[in-house]
């Protein structure tokens, strides 16, 4: 299996790692530290760097923490995709990260307890991966096994066309909220004003925001 790290995903604190495991010293600021490990990284692919020459008790340290707030990510039953995806990738810069320290007998329980987190972490992301829902994937969703609402029979007018963008803006999402529930508000929403997908997609900067309007500008050319 591939564990390849999108090194600019990272933050501060792991870019940090990756260079300094690489024998530089690292940058003091996040586009400094992305243009070393950019260099880097190719010079030296983690797969290729087997073992760590920092120190053992702080580099489990911090193995630990970050392992810990991966968990309290997952403990909330992040169902989203583009989150999921950042956060195999963190557990990607762990798994090479664990298996590059060589503890010692003081260090021993502490890297088999990051070894087992670790194990226990990737396997319930990959049932989450299992239940997750693209953000952007809202329309043209197959509803065949769900119960409808009544449609509501709408004579769209010249004047209800221009309140339509300000309807549509009712249905904000961000990409953090639960995508379930804005689904169902999207189904409910065009089935009620006889709305295709098409011409809801041409509101789609309307209602998407934030991590959402990111993800939309990024895919649009390929959903319209």
């Amino acid at each position: 299996m591939s564990h390849a790290i999108k090194f600019l995903s990272l933050q501060k604190p792991e870019l940090e790692y990756e260079v300094a495991v690489r024998g530089e010293t690292p940058a003091n600021t996040v586009a400094e530290l992305r243009k070393q490990i950019n260099k880097l990284s190719q010079l030296y692919p983690s797969e290729e760097i087997l073992y760590s020459h920092l120190d053992t008790s702080d580099d489990l340290s911090c193995t630990f923490e970050l392992l810990n707030k991966i968990n309290l990510t997952l403990a909330e039953e992040v169902f989203d995709k583009n989150t999921l995806n950042r956060i195999e990738n963190l557990l990607f810069h762990v798994y090479h990260r664990i298996n590059r320290i060589e503890p010692d007998k003081a260090s021993s329980d502490q890297h088999s307890q990051c070894s087992e987190l670790y194990k226990n972490l990737y396997d319930k992301l990959l049932n989450l991966k299992l239940k997750s829902v693209d953000p952007l994937a809202v329309v043209g969703i197959s509803t065949d096994n769900q119960p409808l609402p009544t449609p509501i029979n709408v004579t769209v007018t010249c004047e209800g066309n221009s309140r339509f963008p300000s309807e549509v803006v009712k249905l904000k999402y961000d990409g953090k909220s639960c995508v379930r529930s804005f689904i169902e508000r999207v189904n409910e929403f065009t089935l009620a004003r006889n709305i295709s997908g098409s011409k809801l997609l041409t509101f789609a900067t309307e209602f998407f925001a934030e991590d959402a309007l990111h993800w939309f500008r990024s895919v649009k050319d390929q959903v319209s």
